[in-house]
């Protein structure tokens, strides 16, 4: 059986104000990115808006993947945006291409229908990555274990 984590092992030195933004930062870069998106897809298409958003998301994980206790504050605050900006960019292409698949007296059933999607695929996905960080956690030391259960689950 693992240890769990102790509450007072600190993986990083981050401030706690700076801590915050930088947690605050993926939904401020998909606040960012949601109005230009509306305007990239118009005049991309959001068969092209939603892959590129996908992209960014998986690469602002992948990067968060790579932090270790030296880990600076700029470096989490790029990963956190560039993840942001993804989501932002692809929400609303999907948002476009459920809506206009539907008729336009059930768009409403379309909004909803995206809603439930999403939530279900957060839910899911938290459910089978936290299984998996548990299952790749190794290590002498509790601090060891965690970051390798996290560095699987992001990468």
């Amino acid at each position: 059986m693992k240890a769990p984590i102790a509450a007072h092992a600190a993986i990083t030195t981050l401030p706690l104000p700076v801590a915050g933004v930088v947690l605050a930062m993926w939904s401020i870069g998909m606040l960012a990115a949601s109005t230009p998106a509306g305007w990239l897809v118009a005049k991309y298409g959001s068969g092209k808006v939603a892959p590129a958003g996908a992209f960014l998301v998986a690469t602002g994980l992948c990067w968060v993947g790579f932090w270790g206790s030296g880990t600076g504050a700029g470096t989490m605050v790029a990963a956190q945006l560039v993840q942001g900006v993804g989501v932002g960019l692809f929400q609303v292409a999907s948002m476009e291409i459920v809506m206009g698949t539907m008729p336009p007296a059930q768009r409403g059933v379309a909004g909803s229908l995206v809603m439930l999607t999403r939530v279900i695929g957060v839910v899911t996905a938290a459910s089978v990555l936290s299984m998996g960080f548990h299952a790749f956690e190794a290590g002498p030391d509790a601090t060891t274990a965690f970051l390798a259960g996290f560095r699987v689950v992001f990468r």
